[in-house]
């Protein structure tokens, strides 16, 4: 073989090294590509519990909804409550607070023709199309918009311990049952009563004694109230025994909850709804 012919040998050799190897870069930064667009694709893709159904993971607002001043009262009341609650740590929930004061930043209030359609004065729907991120409408019956920011702010709680529950299920820290769940909720409600101080507190026992046409809110917060034993578990009994797993204050609130449920468990409402 010439030396001509053997220098056009090795140039053709090495033009197909060449385009071996840029083939070879343009299908790794390709690939890379597309693995970038996919990642920050799906950075940008809310997570879901289904095809139709986005997963909420919180609220992140540090301003409230938009909603009509009687409502907006009634958020602000829970949260300067809430927030100095949080403040004891920790420990306060489920005694105090029942969620983070933060959510009361995504509440969007709506009232409509509860009563009449649901026999129900308000409530918070799990997965409802309407949810979206930082955003939580609750339904409340439309005479609520007459009724004072105290009573507004029961219910109010009481949902909103329905909307912690529903972000629970979407992060898997759901374990309470139907009726447990509505425990919990009146539970809150009771203890955002039972926290109220000064002329708040007397007006609201004032009422509940005296009012011959008390508002279905009160009437609800005076049947718990009633339902609870006139003869009380002293705490040297309740928290005998009690360890860092099994606190005194755990126990007194399973026991006040017990005392709760056995009350809303004769309910028909509940009954139907949690099929009991």
């Amino acid at each position: 073989m010439s030396t001509q012919s053997k220098r056009n040998k090795r140039i053709r050799i090495t033009a197909v090294i060449i385009l071996l190897v840029v083939a070879a870069f343009g299908i790794y930064f390709f690939v890379n590509n597309q693995q970038v667009k996919f990642e920050k694709n799906d950075n940008k893709t809310p997570l879901s519990t289904s095809d139709e159904t986005t997963k909420v993971v919180g609220c992140t607002r540090t301003t409230r909804l938009e909603n009509k001043p009687v409502y907006d009262r009634a958020l602000s009341l829970i949260n300067e409550k809430y927030t100095t609650w949080e403040q004891g740590g920790k420990s306060n929930f489920g005694t105090w607070y029942f969620f983070p004061s933060q959510l009361v930043n995504c509440i969007k209030v709506v009232d409509g023709n509860v009563r009449n359609t649901t026999e129900a004065e308000g409530y918070f729907v799990f997965n409802d199309t309407a949810i979206k991120d930082n955003y939580f409408p609750i339904t409340v019956d439309k005479d609520y918009s007459e009724a004072d920011d105290i009573i507004n702010a029961l219910l109010l709680v009481h949902e909103m311990t329905h909307v912690r529950q529903y972000l629970d299920s979407l992060n898997n820290e759901d374990q309470l049952s139907c009726i447990d769940k509505e425990v919990e909720a009146f539970d809150a409600a009771y203890n955002f009563y039972r926290w109220q101080f000064g002329e708040t507190e007397k007006t609201l026992n004032l009422r509940m004694q005296y009012d011959e046409d008390l508002h279905p809110q009160l009437q609800t917060l005076k049947s718990i109230i009633e339902g609870f034993p006139r003869i009380i578990t002293p705490l040297t009994e309740l928290c005998k025994g009690e360890s860092a797993g099994d606190t005194c204050s755990d126990r007194i609130t399973a026991n006040r909850r017990q005392k709760i449920k056995d009350v809303i468990s004769q309910d028909e409402f509940y009954i139907e709804q949690c099929k009991l």
